[in-house]
């Protein structure tokens, strides 16, 4: 199969199906795949003499890399959590903030905020069970945080603190595995 590769498109291109740009370099089958498994491996293209050659990404960049993976992991495991959506946060705050009013109260007859209300509503429970179910899910989710950024900062670390010649990634592979962990555990 031949495929192309423009440099100042840095894209492949196949001629049955794409316009190839001017500058496009026709590369044989081989050609292709090498390029294309170490773009794969976190190599870059560069030309020289007219043709694509990997070269070795930067130190800094691959650390780089590693560290960003590991933030991305660890969203992930934080988000495991929660119900999906752009507000949550805010309503999960919203609710533990009125739980910690509610239960501040001086006495027992206060009116119930509307938060844990909505819950016992919604839930078919008394107030007081909703509040209980609501501390529990703010408790394991405190929890699932400082796992996560136990987990992340020593991960962040290691990669750090690495080598120059170390793999990043494999350094930071440990780390993303707590964080698959933890999110498979949370129920994501």
């Amino acid at each position: 199969m031949q495929m192309y590769y423009s440099a100042t498109e840095n894209a492949f291109y196949h001629p049955a199906m794409n316009k190839l740009p001017d500058d496009a370099i026709a590369l044989d089958g081989n050609t292709y795949r090498t390029l294309r498994d170490g773009l794969a491996d976190g190599k870059t293209l560069s030309i020289e003499n007219g043709v694509p050659v990997l070269k070795a990404q930067a130190v800094a960049d691959r650390r780089q890399a590693a560290l960003d993976a590991i933030d991305a992991a660890a969203d992930k495991a934080r988000a495991a959590d929660r119900s999906i959506g752009q507000y949550l946060d805010a309503e999960y705050r919203l609710v533990q903030a009125a739980l910690e009013q509610w239960r501040a109260r001086d006495s027992d007859d206060a009116p119930v905020p509307l938060a844990i209300q909505d819950w016992a509503d919604a839930q078919g429970i008394t107030p007081n069970k909703a509040a209980e179910q609501i501390a529990e899910a703010a408790a394991r989710a405190e929890e699932l945080l400082q796992a996560v950024r136990r987990t992340r900062l020593a991960g962040k670390a290691a990669i750090r603190y690495a080598s120059d010649d170390d793999d990043f990634m494999e350094v930071a592979r440990p780390c993303i595995d707590q964080f698959e962990a933890l999110a498979t555990l949370t129920g994501a």
